[in-house]
């Protein structure tokens, strides 16, 4: 929860800095990342962001405060379904488009998140992807993501009026929260494997990836009436 009130306090800051033209801005986006897998193939990650907030015009540029609704998982391989992993991020971002007249400008942003929700709670993971789990080995199980950032940097294409299509490098990077035991059969005298995961002590795992990123948004304008 301090995650949580620490990530929408900086989002209220921000939409203080509110200027004399503004717009209701409404994206979403697109995001890839690939990864070295264990079975020697591409593993690939991908995130949807869903973006509810507001456009703010400065004097040669505008910037975007928003709310974030993030879906995030593993992509279908030779091993795994898609979303086998999944998780479920709230946060808020900002992104600035550097000249507010040219059709095509340069275009910042980043975000902040923390997980609501997963469907992948004390599931084997192997670095930070799904995997199998081993006996007579120390196996990963995952626990949550308390934060999740994302710096990009592209391109902003105005499309028509409003509507804008950018591409980005990003790079995400997440904390991950995960437990680790050595899996025996007498760990199971008695007990279910989420109670011998369970009695681990948690323990903290840094992802960092470069990705591709790519989104579309539109802003409704209004007249902020004083």
């Amino acid at each position: 929860m301090k995650h949580i009130s620490l990530i929408f306090l900086t989002f209220f800051s921000l939409l203080a800095v509110s200027q004399n033209k503004n717009a209701i801005h409404v994206g979403i986006t697109e995001g890839v990342y690939l990864q070295e897998s264990i079975f020697r193939n591409l593993d690939a990650y991908s995130k949807t962001d869903v973006q509810i907030g507001m456009q703010f015009e400065l004097e040669s540029s505008t910037l975007n405060a928003y709310g974030i609704y993030q879906l995030f998982g593993n992509v279908n391989s030779k091993e795994f379904s898609n979303y086998l992993f999944a998780s479920h991020l709230l946060g808020v971002g900002v992104e600035q488009r550097i000249s507010k007249t040219k059709r095509v400008s340069l275009f910042i942003g980043a975000n902040l998140l923390t997980e609501i929700a997963s469907n992948f709670e004390n599931g084997y993971m192997r670095g930070a992807y799904p995997s199998y789990p081993t006996l007579g080995e120390v196996n990963n199980f995952y626990h949550s993501t308390p934060f999740a950032n994302s710096v990009y940097l592209g391109a902003d294409v105005k499309i028509y009026k409003s509507l804008h299509l950018n591409i980005s490098i990003e790079n995400n990077f997440r904390i991950l929260k995960m437990r680790s035991t050595t899996l025996a059969i007498e760990d199971f005298d008695g007990r279910t494997l989420d109670e011998v995961i369970n009695d681990q002590e948690l323990k903290t795992v840094v992802v960092d990836r470069l990705g591709l990123r790519i989104g579309l948004n539109y802003n409704f304008s209004y007249k902020n009436e004083r």
